[in-house]
């Protein structure tokens, strides 16, 4: 059994957020801190409206 979770860090851009959902078929994926707090999600959604805004 595999225990890493896939996550990103506050500092990930959107882009790099989108290519690790699509690479694992995710539908959202954790945001933490560098000390590992959970602070967030980021749905799928999420990232392509704000692909959308910019």
């Amino acid at each position: 059994m595999n225990t890493k979770v896939i996550s990103v860090s506050t500092a990930t851009d959107r882009m790099e957020v989108l290519e690790i959902i699509k690479k694992y078929s995710l539908l959202a994926v954790p945001v933490l801190t560098p000390d590992d707090k959970l602070v967030g999600i980021v749905t799928f959604d999420d990232v392509l409206a704000a692909g959308f805004d910019s």
